[in-house]
């Protein structure tokens, strides 16, 4: 019979020596999976965020003033610094070109061969945003490329995903929201405090612990079985459009 829920795990289950978590964009990290990088921080561990791309798109109405590349960044390094986390990347690819920008896969293999991370974080391939899917896909390639044996954990942002693991964020969600809060470029287009409150509150509702009202929710894949799980997810949405979609 198929498990019906996902495992809740254990905070003192998850792996300790070094945490390497990947954002498609500025606040991606934070909204995804921050209140678990602030458990690893507050165990004293390594933790590094890799930014993929500038975050160039973040303005389309022309809202803010100056030079957003650069006040995005100030504001991740801001957020960052909310959840304890001092070691970062910025690889400057173009917002929105992910899926065609060159030799990401090898600056995902040479990052986890120099990092040596535990465990891996980055977005599920069931996200919607084409940059997303193209991190979920690409860091993956990267880890098999690295020969990466440790947990990789896709987390979500913008579309729920199948999850294997769920992870109580109550004791560190203060410190989410206010690292969230520092992405004050894009609030006048997302509410993101609010709209991540609740991402994390929907995923306590089968939880029998009233205790535990926020959530984060990770699919955890190894590796070596991406391949199969990128052919049956195309195989999915394929069939969605085809018979569902106008």
């Amino acid at each position: 019979m198929r498990r019906q829920y996902p495992i809740l795990l254990d905070r003192n289950t998850l792996p300790r020596g070094g945490a390497l978590a990947f954002a498609p964009h500025p606040d991606d990290e934070v909204i995804g999976c921050g209140g678990t990088l602030t458990i690893h921080r507050d165990r004293g561990e390594r933790v590094r965020v890799v930014f993929l791309t500038d975050g160039a798109l973040g303005d389309l109405d022309g809202k803010i003033e100056g030079d957003l590349i650069a006040i995005r960044e100030a504001e991740s390094k801001a957020a960052l610094a909310v959840l304890g986390i001092e070691e970062y990347e910025f690889w400057h690819h173009p917002d929105g070109g992910l899926a065609e920008a060159p030799g990401v896969e090898d600056q995902v293999a040479r990052v986890v061969r120099e990092w040596k991370p535990e465990v891996v974080y980055f977005p599920s391939i069931f996200e919607i945003h084409p940059d997303h899917i193209a991190a979920g896909r690409r860091v993956a390639r990267g880890l098999q490329a690295a020969g990466f044996t440790g947990w990789s954990m896709m987390y979500e942002v913008g579309n729920q995903h199948l999850a294997t693991h769920l992870l109580d964020i109550t004791p560190e969600k203060a410190r989410k929201w206010d690292a969230l809060s520092r992405y004050a470029s894009q609030m006048p287009y997302h509410a993101l405090v609010e709209k991540t409150q609740a991402l994390n509150r929907f995923r306590s509702v089968n939880l029998p612990f009233p205790e535990m009202t926020h959530i984060e929710a990770f699919l955890r894949v190894p590796a070596d079985e991406y391949d199969e799980l990128e052919q049956r997810v195309d195989h999915l949405f394929e069939l969605v459009e085809r018979h569902y979609l106008p």
